[in-house]
C-alpha cells in the first residue's frame, strides 16, 4: 500500500526566512548559526527537530543526525534507546519516533549497528542528492522492514534542502506529557477566559513577572504559545527572552509592530488564537 508523502524543507536558523511554505525541519542543537531558537520554532510549529550535536545530547529530538561534524554511528543504539523511551513517556509532547538521518555512506554501518543491538523499528531518512523527486517520493511509498525510509533529502535548493517524507511518521506525534500536582496556587483558568472576563489587560514587558501581578497574566501568555502554536515555554509566570522571543514571532504572523511587549492589539491576537 502507497504511503502518503509531503514535502519537507530545513535549514539552518539564519536562513529560515527562506524556507517556503509548508512543513519545515529544524536544528535542536549545533552550534553557531545552525540551532533554532525559540522565535524559529514558534514560527514553524510542528517542525521535525533534528539533533546535529557532536554528543548525540538532545533525546527529545526526532532525528539524529548521522554525518561529518555531527553524531556517529557509535551513537545511534543509545540515543534511540533513550529517544523511544522519551517518546513512549511522552516527555517532549509533539515527539516523533526516533529516526536516523543518514547518507548512502554510513547506511550499512548504521543498520549494522541498529540490528547487532538487536534495535528494530528505527526510521531513516535518507540523504541521496542524485535522485529526482519521483524515485525519492517512490522510496518512501514502498518503504518497508525493520528499518522503514521515512524521508529522503533530494535536493540543494541553495539556502534549503528538500526532501520528501512520510505524512504517518510526520503525523504520529507524542501525546501531552502527563501533568504534575498542582502548585501553590492552583493553576489558573483556560487562557480565553481570563481575557474576556477582565476585558482590561495589563501591557506586559520583558522581566514582568507574575508575582507582581493581580491575575496569572504572563502564564496565559505562555500557555497560548504553547497551545497554539507548538511553543515549549515553561508556564513560570516569568517574561524572559524565550517568551519573548515567541511572542515577537506572534506579532509578526499578525502584522502587528515586533516589539516583544504585549500590548492591546498582541492581546487581541493571543485571544483570537486562543
Amino acid at each position: 500500500m502507497s504511503v502518503e508523502t509531503v514535502p519537507v524543507y530545513d535549514a539552518i536558523r539564519t536562513l529560515v526566512s527562506s524556507l517556503p511554505h509548508g512543513q519545515a525541519a529544524g536544528y535542536a542543537t549545533g552550534s553557531g548559526s545552525i540551532p533554532w531558537g525559540a522565535a524559529e520554532w514558534a514560527a514553524h510549529p510542528g517542525a521535525i527537530r533534528i539533533d546535529q550535536s557532536p554528543d548525540a545530547h538532545d533525546k527529545t529530538a526526532d532525528i539524529l543526525d548521522v554525518e561529518t561534524g555531527a553524531a556517529t554511528v557509535a551513537d545511534c543504539v543509545p540515543w534511540v534507546r533513550a529517544a523511544a523511551a522519551n517518546f513512549a513517556a511522552k516527555t517532549r509532547p509533539g515527539q516523533r519516533h526516533p529516526a536516523i538521518y543518514v547518507n548512502l555512506s554510513n547506511l550499512t554501518p548504521v543498520v549494522s549497528s541498529l540490528a547487532a543491538a538487536k534495535i528494530t523499528g528505527v526510521s531513516l531518512w535518507i540523504a541521496n542528492w542524485n535522485l529526482t523527486q519521483p524515485q525519492a517520493q517512490s522510496m518512501v511509498n514502498l518503504a518497508s522492514g525493520p528499518y522503514p525510509v521515512i524521508g529522503v533529502q533530494y535536493h540543494n535548493a541553495g539556502l534549503y534542502d528538500v526532501s520528501v517524507f512520510s505524512k504517518p511518521w510526520l503525523d504520529a506525534v507524542s501525546g501531552p506529557a502527563v501533568p504534575p500536582p498542582p502548585a501553590d496556587p492552583p493553576p489558573p483558568p483556560h487562557p480565553g477566559l481570563v481575557y474576556v472576563a477582565l476585558g482590561k489587560v495589563p501591557v506586559l514587558h520583558p522581566g514582568t513577572n507574575d508575582a507582581a501581578l493581580p491575575h496569572w497574566y504572563v502564564h496565559r501568555v505562555q500557555a497560548i504559545l504553547n497551545g497554539v502554536y507548538g511553543t515549549h515555554l515553561s508556564v513560570d509566570g516569568v517574561y524572559g527572552p524565550a517568551s519573548q522571543a515567541a511572542v515577537k514571532a506572534l506579532q509578526g504572523h499578525y502584522h502587528l509592530p515586533v516589539t516583544g511587549i504585549v500590548d492591546v492589539k498582541t492581546w487581541d491576537a493571543l485571544a483570537a488564537a486562543a
